[in-house]
C-alpha cells in the first residue's frame, strides 16, 4: 500500500514539475507535494532559476503545523547547500516534516546524498528512488551536465519508414503529422538553444521558435552554422529579420566574418575553428551563452558532420508511416559506413512515444553517464 501511495503522489509531483518546462535552466524542474491522511495539504513547483525551490513553495503554502503523519514528496533529492536560496533541508527540519520521499538523486558529486543523509541523521524517514527514471528523464539537461560538466547536444530528424527526410525534389512538408510536429515545438521550448545549418535556413527559411497552443511564442538561442558565410547573401531569412533576431548567432570561419558582418550588421557571430567544430569548442560556445543543451535540427550535412565528429550525445528520431522508395531521396545523415551492424551507432536508454500515427524514438548515442 505504501509503495502504491508513494508512486501516486510522486506522479502528482512530476506533473507539477513539468509546469516549469524549459523555464528553469540551469536549474532542474522540481515538484513537491505535502500529503497527510491521503489528502494534499499543499503543493508547489520551481518556476525559474533564482526563485524558491519546490519544497519551500509547498511548505510556505501550509502555514499550520505539519501533521506528524505527513509526507513530503519531491521529484529531486532536497538540497543541503546554500546557493541562490537557503538549503531546503533546513526548512524541512524546521517545519517538522517526519517523512520525505524523493525520486531522482542529484548527479552532482558535490551534492549527491548530502540532503537525504542530513535528514536521516536528524531522525527523518527518507525514501529515495520512487519513479526515479521518469524524474531523471524530465531533467535530461540538468543531470547530464551535473555528471559530465558540459551541455547535452541532441540531434533531431523526421523520416519516413525507409529513412527519407524529403523527396528527391527537396519537399519535406509534411512527413510527420500535426501531433509529432507539436512535440517538436515542446522540445524546442525545453532546449535553451537550437542549431541549424545554412542549407536548411536557405531552403526552408525556418523560424526556429517554439509555438505551442495557449502560450506566447518562445525563441531559444538560435545557432546557425554557416562556415563559408553563404547566408550573407540571404539577409531576408526569418532568423535575421524577425522580432527575435537578437537571439540569433551566426557561426562562420574567420575568412567569412567580415562579409557576414557587412551583410548582417545586427547579428551576433562566433568564429568556427578552421578544422571544424570539436567538443571543447562547442562546449565553450554553449557555456558562454549559458545554454546547457543544444537541439540540432539539421539538415543532413550538419547532422552528418556532428555525428562523424562524435559531437552528438542524444537523438530524437521521428518516424512516419510513409514510404518514398526512392534511392535519390535524401536521408537524415551519412558518412559512417559501418562494416557490420555492431559498428553502427546504437541508442541506449531508449524511450518511445506514439504521436498520432507517428512514433518518436529517442535515446543516448552512447551509454548514459549515470543510470538512474
Amino acid at each position: 500500500m505504501a509503495e502504491a501511495a508513494d508512486s501516486r503522489w510522486m506522479r502528482r509531483a512530476l506533473d507539477l514539475a513539468r509546469r516549469g518546462w524549459g523555464r528553469t535552466h540551469p536549474n532542474p524542474m522540481v515538484g513537491a507535494v505535502l500529503v497527510a491522511g491521503g489528502e494534499v495539504l499543499a503543493e508547489g513547483w520551481h518556476p525559474r532559476a533564482g526563485a524558491a525551490h519546490a519544497e519551500r513553495v509547498a511548505l510556505d503554502r501550509w502555514p499550520d503545523p505539519v501533521p506528524a503523519e505527513a509526507t513530503l514528496y519531491i521529484t529531486l533529492e532536497p538540497c543541503a547547500s546554500t546557493g541562490r536560496t537557503p538549503p531546503c533541508t533546513d526548512l524541512i527540519l524546521a517545519r517538522g516534516v517526519r517523512r520525505v520521499v524523493y525520486a531522482a538523486a542529484d548527479e552532482d558529486a558535490r551534492h549527491r546524498g548530502r540532503g537525504p543523509r542530513q535528514l536521516r541523521e536528524a531522525g527523518v524517514e527518507v525514501v529515495g528512488g520512487v519513479l526515479a527514471g521518469e524524474a531523471w528523464d524530465l531533467n535530461l539537461l540538468f543531470h547530464f551536465r551535473a555528471a559530465t560538466g558540459r551541455a547535452l547536444v541532441a540531434a533531431k530528424w523526421a523520416a519516413t519508414l525507409d529513412g527519407r527526410t524529403a523527396t528527391r525534389t527537396g519537399a519535406s512538408r509534411w512527413i510527420t503529422g500535426e501531433t509529432a510536429r507539436e512535440d517538436v515545438h515542446r522540445w524546442r521550448r525545453y532546449f535553451p538553444a537550437i542549431g541549424a545549418g545554412a542549407g536548411t535556413v536557405m531552403a526552408d527559411d525556418p523560424q526556429l521558435t517554439a509555438r505551442l497552443p495557449g502560450e506566447p511564442v518562445h525563441c531559444p538561442l538560435r545557432l546557425i552554422f554557416d562556415p563559408s558565410g553563404r547566408l550573407a547573401a540571404h539577409p531576408d531569412r526569418h532568423v535575421f529579420t524577425d522580432s527575435f533576431a537578437d537571439r540569433t548567432v551566426l557561426l562562420c570561419r574567420e575568412e567569412a566574418a567580415d562579409r557576414v558582418l557587412a551583410s548582417l550588421p545586427g547579428i551576433r557571430r562566433e568564429i568556427l575553428p578552421a578544422e571544424g567544430p570539436d567538443r571543447d569548442w562547442l562546449a565553450g560556445v554553449l557555456e558562454a551563452h549559458e545554454a546547457p543543451g543544444l537541439y540540432l535540427e539539421g539538415g543532413a550535412r550538419l547532422h552528418s558532420d556532428f555525428l562523424r565528429r562524435g559531437l552528438v550525445d542524444y537523438l530524437f528520431a521521428y518516424r512516419a508511416p510513409l514510404l518514398f522508395l526512392d534511392e535519390e531521396a535524401p536521408g537524415p545523415a551519412s558518412g559512417l559506413a559501418p562494416r557490420t551492424p555492431a559498428e553502427g551507432l546504437r541508442l541506449r536508454d531508449v524511450r518511445q512515444a506514439a504521436l498520432g500515427e507517428d512514433q518518436l524514438v529517442r535515446g543516448f548515442l552512447a551509454p548514459p553517464p549515470v543510470t538512474p
